[in-house]
């Protein structure tokens, strides 16, 4: 309970701090980055006998110390400077508490950007969450909730929360979302109806929003643990490609609610995942149509990318270049993640 109450605060104290911080207005040309990242197990140190997180500890049979800790978040910190605009917003999944994204803010090149956070503890049972990192002076927000699923699996039925954060981007206001849904272990047809759950309630609060306002805009972001072609994204959120590439990919015409901006890399191979020597994009920006509707914060065809930094990858033993991990099963390798950033770049007309 006692941490329960620190990580509180802390959330609450990040969201206060900025609540009378103006942002910068825009002005034609104007730019802003989104970024969004699987950082891979984010655990502090500490065991916390709440959670299921006794290998990321000293003890552990994983020997998780200071140092590594440390490098890791100078690591998160690399990644998020990695480009050559600095995120404006930026979505983080696997990370434990709000402890380990005060410590990441606290970095050097972080806290020169003014980097703060929004967070909330979820139930998962190995402790962690999502969470939003952002800078102040782009960003301002005024609203920020959790959608909470409790899924339909007796045994095992906590999951990661989605964050809902509302606010002002460059005196904009923009409706991000940040997702981190179950995962395929135990396989894909086996456990796509977790996802398709997650989905539904996700659904359920884009139905109030674009109710009330249809040309709200909206970003969800995160590790979806699908594909854009699978039930869960393509059906039940209904976020599919634009015609212009279902023309170009001779696929049929069809309309959908959202635009998934990672369906063509799908199509072409690529993505933000390495997995049995393929390329998924299970890291996606999925956006609403106002996004590119030319007025205010505009989204172009090709405005979502991969962060394909070089100091991401390694060269395996077959000559695959792949994702450089903390951790290959028990062995430290002292890498950044399994999984690549993904952004998506907006443009003030």
């Amino acid at each position: 309970m006692k941490n329960a109450l620190i990580i509180s605060i802390l959330s609450l104290s990040a969201i206060l701090m900025l609540c009378c911080t103006s942002t910068k207005k825009t002005r034609s040309g104007d730019k802003v980055l989104i970024g969004f990242y699987n950082v891979e197990n984010f655990f502090d140190t500490i065991n916390d006998p709440q959670k299921n997180d006794d290998d990321f500890t000293p003890a552990g049979k994983l020997g998780w110390n200071t140092a590594r800790y440390r490098e890791k978040i100078a690591h998160i910190s690399e990644v998020v400077h990695g480009g050559e605009l600095i995120p404006a917003v930026f979505g983080l999944a696997e990370i434990e508490n709000a402890q380990v994204l005060a410590d990441l803010c606290s970095m050097p090149s972080m806290k020169k950007d003014g980097y703060t956070f929004i967070h909330f503890e979820s139930p998962d049972e190995r402790g962690i969450d999502v969470a939003l990192l952002y800078r102040p002076d782009a960003f301002k927000p005024e609203k920020s909730e959790i959608i909470r699923t409790v899924l339909n699996q007796p045994k095992d039925p906590d999951t990661r929360d989605v964050l809902y954060v509302r606010g002002l981007l460059k005196g904009e206001r923009m409706h991000f979302f940040v997702n981190h849904w179950p995962s395929r272990s135990g396989g894909q047809a086996e456990t796509e109806p977790l996802r398709m759950q997650v989905a539904g309630d996700l659904v359920k609060k884009l139905d109030s929003l674009q109710q009330a306002d249809p040309q709200a805009k909206i970003v969800m972001m995160g590790d979806f643990n699908d594909f854009p072609t699978d039930k869960s994204i393509a059906q039940v959120l209904g976020a599919g490609p634009s015609s212009a590439e279902l023309k170009a990919f001779d696929q049929p015409a069809k309309d959908f609610r959202f635009y998934d901006r990672m369906w063509k890399i799908q199509m072409q191979k690529d993505g933000s995942h390495w997995y049995r020597n393929e390329w998924s994009p299970l890291d996606q920006m999925i956006t609403s149509w106002s996004l590119g509707n030319g007025k205010g914060w505009t989204a172009s065809e090709n405005a979502a990318s991969i962060g394909k930094f070089s100091f991401l990858f390694f060269t395996d033993k077959d000559g695959n270049r792949r994702p450089a991990r903390t951790y290959a099963g028990n062995e430290y390798k002292g890498g950044y993640s399994d999984h690549l950033p993904v952004f998506l770049e907006l443009v003030h007309p």
